[in-house]
């Protein structure tokens, strides 16, 4: 785990926990906006601003996840 404003802990715990409802294929697939949604339901996050701000949380690192785990793969 990275180190994280005390803030953003939660956040990090949301996409730790949707992490495993990723799509797998011929690759690793982004985390279903479904998912994100169905997770913010269940949270009790209901705000507009509040889920905005989680979904983008959540869809950011779980980009830059994909990022890294596609420059691991090997070549040819």
């Amino acid at each position: 785990m990275p180190t994280l404003f005390f803030d953003a802990v939660p956040l990090w715990n949301a996409f730790m926990n949707l992490s495993s409802s990723r799509q797998m294929g011929m690759g690793l697939g982004a985390i279903p906006y479904s998912e994100i949604s169905a997770w913010l339901s269940e949270n009790d996050i209901i705000g507009f601003e509040d889920r905005e701000r989680h979904r983008r949380f959540i869809t950011f690192v779980d980009h830059k996840y994909l990022e890294i785990k596609n420059a691991e793969k090997p070549k040819g």
